[in-house]
């Protein structure tokens, strides 16, 4: 029996240890973090000149396809079916 107890003394001493550890070096990470400013890693001058040039094409490639596809629909539309039969038949 006390192979078990001192097994399992051991190991919830263990793992009090590495939890102070952990809690330790969080609070470690935290004032280092703390300490060093906050620079930023994005070139802002290049994403608003990328998203300008997204504006530039999306302005015009938009209207563009809703004019293909509506030429597209409206001729596929427009031209009767050969598998139709008139209701009027059926009835």
């Amino acid at each position: 029996m006390s192979l078990g107890y001192g097994f399992a003394k051991n190991w919830y001493l263990m793992i009090s240890i590495e939890r102070r550890l952990l809690c330790v070096q969080t609070l470690r990470d935290r004032r280092l973090a703390a300490e060093i400013p906050y620079t930023s890693t994005v070139d802002v001058e290049a994403s608003k000149h990328r998203a300008r040039n997204i504006d530039r094409v999306s302005r015009r490639t938009f209207p563009l396809a809703f004019v293909i596809f509506n030429i597209i629909y409206w001729v596929a539309y427009s031209i009767p079916s050969s598998d139709k039969s008139d209701v009027a038949d059926e009835l």
